[in-house]
């Protein structure tokens, strides 16, 4: 499990297991919301869900430096979208590495809870798409990303388009979630777990998780460096 600084205060800390625990709660939420009244929460909702929430169970025994202090508001700010740019499954994108290359990668599943790219294994000093890419094969198993960080933004830019693109082994593909001794085994495109599966069987499928961007990109770079690609 990895930790780092937020990129909006130095001084605090976040990790994958929090984000995991905050991503799946606010599936969770939206969830509930589409099932009984079939809509998404509005953000009121979700800072009014996260104030009571807070108010009820927020103590010294879950925060630090709280003995003397409540939870007075929750405010989630927002500010207007910048232009997006837009993307489709099968674009393949440029990924800027630290060291002034490029990877190249597939948008591989687009689904509110299972967005998946493929990574290939190939390197480049040019972001221009060839299809030396797609042939390299594929890094490790699709991962997780958040489109709007990397597609909208154009921060990772697509390079070419595949309409007739189809994933060939989605169905097969196989996460897991949860902690040690609580794992539970995950199919794309599906939020109810198959079922408990052992820690050992765990470890040979990657977890459903989402990371902040710099994280993904280690864990890019990571496997490349394996590959003695970079």
């Amino acid at each position: 499990m990895g930790w780092w600084s937020s990129p909006d205060n130095p001084d605090v800390q976040i990790g994958d297991g929090p984000l995991d625990a905050a991503a799946d709660f606010l599936r969770v939420v939206a969830a509930r919301y589409r099932e009984e009244l079939g809509r998404n929460p509005s953000v009121e909702e979700v800072e009014a869900v996260l104030a009571s929430a807070l108010r009820a169970w927020a103590d010294a025994r879950t925060l630090q430096n709280f003995d003397e202090r409540e939870v007075a508001a929750v405010t989630i700010k927002t500010a207007k979208r910048k232009k997006r740019l837009k993307y489709q499954l099968g674009d393949v994108f440029a990924i800027p590495l630290s060291d002034g290359r490029y990877a190249f990668g597939r948008i591989y599943n687009l689904d509110p809870n299972w967005n998946l790219i493929e990574v290939f294994a190939h390197v480049a000093r040019s972001p221009h798409y060839t299809p030396d890419a797609e042939k390299s094969g594929r890094l490790l198993q699709p991962i997780t990303i958040a489109p709007k960080d990397v597609f909208e933004t154009g921060l990772w830019p697509i390079v070419h388009s595949d309409p007739g693109f189809r994933p060939a082994d989605l169905d097969s593909l196989r996460y897991v979630m949860g902690l040690p001794g609580m794992y539970k085994l995950m199919k794309v495109n599906q939020l109810k777990p198959l079922g408990p599966i052992s820690n050992a069987e765990a470890a040979k499928h990657p977890q459903w998780k989402f990371k902040p961007l710099p994280g993904t990109l280690a864990d890019i770079e990571r496997a490349l460096k394996e590959r003695k690609l970079i």
